[in-house]
């Protein structure tokens, strides 16, 4: 599933991906960006889901990260990707996100979340156009849950 995000001030599409075990950003896109890019401390392989190496990541970058009203600062991995952003495992392992993978919508109450990350309890998920697409913005409904 893909979700509309601002990275920095560039508003693009993040990849869901819970079988990528980092979180990832498109290296040419990030320069395209004029994103800060600095050397990883270390080369890190980038495997495919056979576990074969598909490339590696020399760079990374520090940015903001926004999905709808939440906001935090991440170190993405920088490597040739099919997509502009990928949030992987860990990012879904830190946040466990409720997702329903019907309605396309992401609801943040885990504990975490709710103590760490967010005020209240929080939809986000990509208003829709008429046609059904999901328009590259960061506009989302908020909604209070009820626990």
């Amino acid at each position: 599933m893909s979700i509309p995000v601002l990275v920095g001030e560039a508003a693009t599409k993040a990849l869901i991906d819970s079988g990528a075990r980092g979180v990832f950003m498109n290296e040419e896109w990030a320069q395209s960006q004029g994103l800060p890019i600095t050397n990883r401390p270390f080369v890190l392989p980038i495997k495919g889901a056979n576990s074969r190496t598909m490339g590696m990541s020399t760079k990374q970058t520090r940015v903001t990260l926004r999905v709808g009203v939440y906001t935090k600062d991440i170190t993405f991995d920088l490597a040739q990707l099919g997509h502009n952003v990928i949030l992987g495992l860990p990012w879904l392992k830190f946040h466990n996100p409720h997702i329903d993978w019907e309605t396309e919508r992401i609801t943040f109450v885990s504990p975490r979340c709710l103590t760490q990350c967010l005020p209240q309890p929080i939809d986000v998920f990509p208003m829709k156009t008429s046609s059904g697409e999901q328009p590259l913005s960061t506009e989302i409904y908020r909604d209070k849950i009820s626990l």
